[in-house]
């Protein structure tokens, strides 16, 4: 009865237990079933998934339904479902219908359900109206589900705000980073504002000082963060300036604009000094609120600083790239760590000949800030420890 994709489509789904009643029915009927819908092509995210991807490699412990808990990331959820994190714009269901699509809040039940043999991932309600939830959820769309996938299921509305939504990544290690020291690009510094004086002639200012502040262009911007230049930072790979390390001063806020503007320093870790430049404080709440994806073209980069720089670096940390948007970096851009294969003396070449070992599979960062030459990024996994110099690239698929 029926043709062959009919009768897989059906086992499919008979083996999830997601249409046993459906299955049932079509038993007794001698008719021809229907035509199965056209199979769903995930909309172009915020990012663009790469190009000539295998449909997404699901984990064999793949729940069919998850409730986003409170502390929950983007990355963390994606680990539950796939075996490769990056591939997430290929499962997630993106209905553009719902404003801010990306965006999933804690509460949110994620349903997997197949088109075709592919595997999708929706929330409750939003995934295509044939498909049904396999733990009994709704088949027309609604906005939100029940807690336990059971009840009355009538569309209402959310209104959540965006800063309560699932980041991508562990927030609290990127508050961290963007109050030390980090590595900007050489022409974003020389754009930046800087300190010319003080109201009080002095040659530093600590809090509760007033500043006098030249080439504040942006009116919309009133939170500063002041910084001062470190060391400069060179490609390893040409030795070409990549940018220089800021370091921390203080906050200080706008409080006249002119040329020069008036600006009240807020609180400082050390004095602030004539020459110090401010950058602006990141606030956006969809700041890191991003699509972990792959590169849609190779990368061949290396680390070149680690944030609270250790002699070995491990999960969580905050790594310099030198490569940035020029090269086709973004953030939610996932690379692989290489660690560099170690020289081996060679016993039976003539001269003590030596042997360049292969490199070796380190672990997984993804991209989270991103300026025309260098890249920041978090280390999301580590199978071995990374050391400056060691390769990132794009990733490939697991087998």
């Amino acid at each position: 009865m029926g043709n062959d994709n009919s009768m897989v489509r059906r086992a499919t789904v008979v083996a999830l237990g997601v249409a046993l009643a459906v299955a049932a029915g079509c038993a007794t009927q001698e008719t021809a079933p229907e035509e199965p819908p056209a199979p769903y092509e995930p909309a172009a995210p915020e990012t663009t998934p790469s190009e000539g991807v295998e449909a997404a490699a699901l984990q064999e412990t793949a729940p069919m339904r998850y409730v986003v808990k409170k502390g929950d990331t983007l990355w963390a959820i994606a680990n539950r479902f796939l075996k490769d994190s990056w591939q997430w714009p290929e499962l997630w269901y993106v209905n553009p219908k719902v404003q801010n699509p990306h965006l999933i809040y804690p509460g949110d039940e994620l349903y997997l359900y197949f088109v075709d043999g592919q595997a999708h991932l929706a929330r409750a309600g939003e995934g295509p109206a044939e498909q049904a939830p396999a733990d009994g959820g709704p088949k027309e769309p609604v906005d939100v589900l029940p807690p336990g996938g059971l009840g009355t299921f009538t569309p209402t509305v959310r209104v959540m705000p965006v800063d309560q939504a699932i980041t991508a990544i562990p927030a609290d290690q990127i508050r961290a980073f963007l109050r030390g020291p980090r590595v900007i690009d050489e022409d974003d510094l020389d754009d930046a504002p800087y300190i010319i004086d003080f109201e009080e002639k002095a040659l530093f200012g600590a809090a509760d000082a007033i500043a006098y502040v030249m080439d504040i262009e942006d009116k919309s911007i009133s939170q500063y963060q002041i910084v001062r230049r470190s060391k400069e930072y060179e490609d390893p790979d040409d030795g070409d300036n990549l940018g220089f390390e800021v370091m921390p001063v203080g906050d200080a806020e706008v409080r006249v604009l002119g040329d020069p503007s008036t600006v009240y320093i807020l609180r400082s870790d050390m004095e602030a000094r004539v020459g110090d430049y401010l950058l602006p404080v990141e606030t956006d709440p969809l700041a890191f609120r991003f699509i972990p994806h792959a590169p849609e073209k190779e990368i061949d980069g290396k680390i070149m600083s680690v944030y609270q720089g250790m002699g070995q670096i491990g999960q969580y940390q905050i790594v310099t790239l030198n490569r940035g948007t020029k090269d086709g970096l973004e953030p939610g851009h996932v690379l692989t760590v290489w660690q560099t294969g170690r020289k081996s003396k060679d016993p039976n070449a003539f001269f003590g000949g030596s042997v360049q070992l292969p490199d070796l599979n380190a672990g997984t960062l993804m991209v989270f800030k991103t300026g025309e030459n260098v890249s920041h990024a978090l280390v999301m996994s580590a199978t071995r420890a990374m050391h400056l110099g060691d390769k990132v690239e794009r990733p490939e698929h697991s087998k």
